[in-house]
């Protein structure tokens, strides 16, 4: 992963973390009456949480990836560096060490980032108040994950079973998401 990584972990911890702190420190109305799930800083206070938990869960994949470039780079000496020990590995062995060392491991696009951007604004400005938010969460969520799961489809099998389980995720959190906001935080949703 690249060092920007690390840099942007660090932001969005503190960004978060800043958000989760002032939303605390934000009236709750208690001496009116006012509950737990009313109060104004709730929902943002979440948000911050979860920012921070993701730069800390980035944090962490940046400084993974490190060790394993810097074990592998130990590890599997490049042939004819070392004498008699680069000799007992061969370059094939060690290109496909250092392979697997890095699976898993996406590397930042412009353009996954030009696509969620592209996507939050179909769904922010075209299917919001346009269809049932339901609809339009469903839609998000579910173009969402079969585009970038896209690469993953390796056979036709593989293929239906990912996008069945894309349309389980996208329906659970289109029923989950209007719920929560209408049910538990009482707020209208478009």
């Amino acid at each position: 992963m690249p060092r920007a990584d690390l840099l942007s972990s660090v932001i969005l911890i503190l960004f978060g973390a800043f958000v989760a702190v002032e939303s605390w420190r934000m009236p709750r109305f208690e001496r009116i009456g006012g509950t737990i799930h009313s109060a104004p800083g709730l929902v943002p206070g979440l948000l911050g949480a979860v920012i921070a938990l993701l730069g800390v869960i980035m944090l962490v994949r940046y400084l993974v990836a490190r060790g394993q470039r810097a074990s592998a780079a130990t590890a599997v000496p490049a042939p004819g560096t070392i004498g008699d020990l680069a000799a007992t590995v061969s370059p094939t062995e060690a290109s496909e060490f250092q392979v697997k060392v890095g699976e898993g491991l996406e590397k930042p696009s412009e353009t996954r980032t030009l696509l969620t951007l592209v996507l939050g604004v179909v769904f922010a400005a075209v299917l919001v108040g346009r269809v049932p938010f339901w609809v339009a969460t469903f839609s998000f969520v579910f173009a969402f994950i079969v585009l970038f799961e896209r690469h993953t489809y390796t056979s036709t099998r593989a293929t239906v079973t990912k996008v069945a389980f894309a349309a389980a995720i996208a329906g659970a959190t289109a029923f989950a998401v209007p719920f929560v906001f209408e049910r538990i935080f009482l707020v209208n949703l478009p």
